[in-house]
């Protein structure tokens, strides 16, 4: 049957016959976090905690003290306000992580009181010629105010409504729940919360006994550059709590990205899942019954492409890792991202819930989409779909070319794409345009076909320019090493000065390339970057084009 609600009333379509029967009140909507089981959904309504019986539709308050500025489930002014657009969302899902028996959820408190209004004018509104202020709490690095955080474990049946007893730190964004940094075991009986330094040079891990709010540290992990739990900042950490206590964690201590198996009752290392000079880029699915933990990871980091990264499994002791998707490409297990909003249920992330197929979609700066599912070891069972080019895009599409170049000290290289226009002519010559990002947070350059034909940066290419898009020193998913001379360097906004050098070596032996007339444009961390790049590098950057730059 279809199950569906509108207009407030939920109702029931057999299949087999036409016809759909009302069955009660609307169930969950898009503003809810719902429970594991179907059975209860939560939301805020006036800055508390509501829950609603699905089956009844009774709604009844958990949270009686929220007020505004001081609400409870809710996403920060500062992040909607980037995020979201202006004016603020009146009704967005409630920052939630349910246990998965159903009964517990941990929520957040956010303290926005200390900070200041920030004004944003909306120039061009849709129904007026009249520009729109609006403002939002936001907090400057330089101000005294503080985003502050307090931390609940919440039981949905009993009511009870407990303060975790962890230090909570400053927030520079959003919340310990928006950035995915707590973890409930599979049986919803244990609770780990990662607390992180606001300038990222160390972060704890706290076990948590939800009936009581009971904290205790369980390790301290710190850096004098930088403390990293993910491979990427837009994906969750790649850390999981197992049923017995331990922890899965990643952590770059030996100067690349892996996972460890840490002791859940004294913190020490049982031993390193992962290691070599590679990065584990996303944890998938730990599989506790059968005793395998699957994530994605990159190839060697002093390879042709270290960015592909390819599906793995390893034994939760450690043992027989296998690489199960061969083939040289991008393959993507579908997965969550950090973003406003509740923090997605626990699912398996592309994995099925019994861990004996996954579903992964490989492709290339070159190659289309091709999408199998896969048994647990790899093997092909069937193919699912084949992204085509239609005959019209194909007819005058021109492929990128890929690149590397040595970067200007170390082993490493640098790695990117150039893109060309459709009606490319080699004997002539062309302005360049580098599209620039360089956040230490992502990769830029596109790994994948999609995002390679539909970009921004061949809609640039189209206008009549060659396009560089490229990851410099100082962006993830390399070493170490390569990470940090972020911070090393925090002048040269994660390596502009690399793109200087790259584009010079590529038009060494590529004339079209017209080094006379080099421009530069980004958006956001790249706005600033682009901006950084003109003042820095006047005589080689003629043209620049900061949008929404983060220049403050």
């Amino acid at each position: 049957r279809l199950d569906l609600s509108s207009k407030g009333r939920r109702f029931s379509c057999p299949l087999a016959k036409p016809g759909c029967q009302a069955t009660g009140a609307a169930g969950a909507t898009a503003n809810m976090a719902r429970s594991p089981d179907g059975r209860r959904a939560v939301f805020v309504r006036d800055f508390n905690l509501w829950v609603r019986d699905l089956e009844t539709g009774e709604d009844r308050p958990l949270t009686t003290d929220g007020r505004r500025h001081a609400a409870y489930a809710s996403t920060s002014e500062t992040a909607l306000g980037i995020l979201m657009g202006l004016p603020l969302p009146a009704e967005a899902a409630p920052a939630v992580i349910w246990s998965p028996d159903s009964r517990h959820l941990l929520t957040v408190r956010i303290d926005e009181t200390q900070l200041g209004e920030l004004p944003v004018v909306e120039q061009v509104p849709r129904d007026t010629l009249l520009p729109k202020v609006h403002t939002f709490r936001y907090g400057f690095v330089t101000e005294p105010g503080r985003l502050r955080e307090q931390l609940y474990v919440v039981d949905t049946v009993g009511g009870t409504v407990r303060e975790l007893q962890v230090e909570t730190q400053p927030l520079t964004f959003d919340s310990t729940l928006f950035m995915r940094r707590a973890w409930w075991s599979a049986d919803g009986r244990q609770l780990a919360v990662a607390i992180a330094d606001p300038a990222e040079r160390w972060i704890e891990l706290h076990k948590v006994d939800p009936a009581s709010g009971a904290a205790r540290r369980l390790f301290r992990e710190e850096h004098p550059r930088r403390v990293a739990i993910a491979g990427e900042l837009q994906h969750p950490p790649a850390v999981a709590l197992l049923s017995g206590g331990d922890i899965v964690w990643y952590s770059s201590r030996d100067g690349f990205g892996h996972l460890y198996r840490i002791d859940g009752e004294t913190g020490a290392v049982r031993h390193a899942l992962t290691q070599g000079p590679w990065t584990v880029h996303r944890l998938l699915f730990v599989d506790e019954r059968a005793g395998w933990i699957y994530f994605a990871a990159g190839g060697d980091t002093y390879a042709d492409e270290p960015y592909f990264a390819s599906v793995y499994r390893v034994r939760l002791d450690g043992t027989r890792l296998a690489r199960l998707t061969p083939e040289t490409a991008d393959h993507q297990v579908a997965t969550e991202f950090i973003g406003p909003g509740a923090p997605a249920p626990v699912t398996s992330r592309g994995v099925a819930p019994d861990g004996r197929h996954f579903v992964s979609t490989a492709s290339t700066p070159l190659q289309p989409e091709v999408s199998v599912l896969r048994a647990a070891d790899g093997r092909v069972i069937a193919e699912l779909g084949r992204a085509r080019l239609s005959p019209l895009v194909a007819e005058r599409y021109r492929p990128p070319e890929r690149f590397s170049v040595p970067a200007p000290a170390g082993e490493e290289k640098l790695h990117g794409l150039l893109l060309f226009p459709s009606d490319f002519d080699p004997a002539r010559k062309y302005p360049v345009i580098d599209a620039i990002y360089n956040g230490p947070q992502v990769v830029e350059h596109p790994r994948r076909f999609a995002r390679t034909v539909f970009g921004e940066a061949q809609s640039l290419a189209e206008l009549g320019f060659v396009v560089i898009v490229m990851d410099a020193r100082g962006t993830p998913l390399r070493s170490r090493a390569f990470l940090e001379f972020s911070a090393r360097h925090p002048d040269q906004v994660a390596g502009i000065g690399d793109h200087v050098h790259a584009i010079r070596a590529l038009a060494a032996s590529r004339p079209y390339m017209d080094l006379e007339r080099v421009g530069v444009a980004g958006t956001s961390n790249g706005g600033y970057a682009a901006l950084r790049a003109m003042l820095a590098y006047p005589e080689f950057f003629k043209v620049g084009v900061a949008a929404n730059g983060s220049h403050d």
